[in-house]
């Protein structure tokens, strides 16, 4: 058995007598890609914070390699890198500069500057003011300060935030390579659904403080799930949802789809056309993470 790089037991937290966590449980395992994503307000940032040792839980433990982040806080934190909301640099510096500092306050060796710069390939423009970096470079740089110090887990709270489709790409190969190649873990939550589904190996979603599933994302994608097109797509969706007790995704303006569990499409459609409706095409597809969202937390946005 490998011994978890994070594990979580029966966290939670009050404020003001409001419980924000209940009985939160996470283990994550070296080298595993890990997202964490809920509605708005549904405790992600407390339960990073949490782990970052920012904010201290009021039941629960938290071990981080091995090490109770309680009772030996700086040797659990020694094996953390985290980036929460942006990464904190001197724009007037250079990157270089950057790091310099950064390493000077962790007493890291400068030989390291340059391994972390080759890992997040930006040995190129280490020389030009942070200020002139486009996005998806400043949040390379705090990455590569997030790795001087060699953590074990890597902790990103939003991290494509504000990035176009080519900067999300390059951010999703960069964690897959410090996961599969460096043997990190990496802990990330992100409100952008298909891009967790694509680059993690495992998700939880949490809802209201509490985690109400964690799953394989391969699981997640070979959940049973059907698409639908009609003419009456009100009718169709009443149906599933009050006959056959279905949560229903509308994907265009006459397709739905929905997770149809133990049903089959034979009962499914016999009862569609018991009801006088006409379908134009039926296929199963793939499940996917945002299917799993939207019927585990009922519509609620994430954000």
């Amino acid at each position: 058995m490998v011994d978890p790089v994070l594990e979580l037991k029966g966290i939670s937290k009050k404020l003001k007598g409001r419980e924000i966590l209940k009985n939160i449980n996470l283990t994550i395992n070296p080298s595993e890609i890990f997202g964490f994503l809920g509605p708005n307000g549904a405790g992600k940032t407390t339960t990073i914070r949490i782990i970052a040792g920012l904010v201290k839980p009021t039941t629960g433990s938290v071990t981080i390699c091995g090490y109770s982040l309680e009772k030996e806080f700086s040797k659990a934190l020694s094996r953390v890198g985290c980036i929460i909301e942006g990464p904190d640099m001197y724009k007037y510096f250079t990157g270089m500069e950057n790091l310099e500092q950064f390493a000077a306050m962790k007493n890291v060796e400068r030989k390291r500057i340059y391994e972390v710069l080759e890992l997040v390939g930006l040995q190129h423009r280490i020389n030009d003011k942070v200020g002139t970096y486009s996005l998806g470079m400043r949040q390379r740089m705090g990455i590569a300060q997030a790795l001087l110090s060699r953590p074990k887990l890597l902790i990103l709270d939003e991290p494509t935030n504000g990035l176009d489709p080519a900067g999300i790409a390059e951010f999703r190969q960069l964690m897959r390579k410090l996961a599969y190649e460096e043997g990190m873990s990496v802990f990330v939550s992100s409100h952008i659904l298909t891009e967790l589904q694509l680059m993690c190996d495992t998700v939880s979603i949490v809802k209201q403080g509490e985690v109400i599933k964690t799953a394989k994302v391969e699981e997640i994608q070979s959940d049973n799930v059907v698409e639908w097109q009609f003419e009456d797509v009100g009718k169709a969706k009443e149906i599933l949802k009050s006959k056959l007790g279905l949560n229903v995704t509308q994907t265009k303006k006459n397709i739905i789809r929905a997770p149809i569990g133990k049903l089959t499409i034979e009962e499914i459609n016999r009862t569609f056309m018991n009801e006088g409706l006409v379908i134009s095409y039926c296929t199963a597809v793939g499940s996917s993470l945002e299917d799993l969202f939207l019927d585990l937390t009922e519509g609620d946005k994430i954000v």
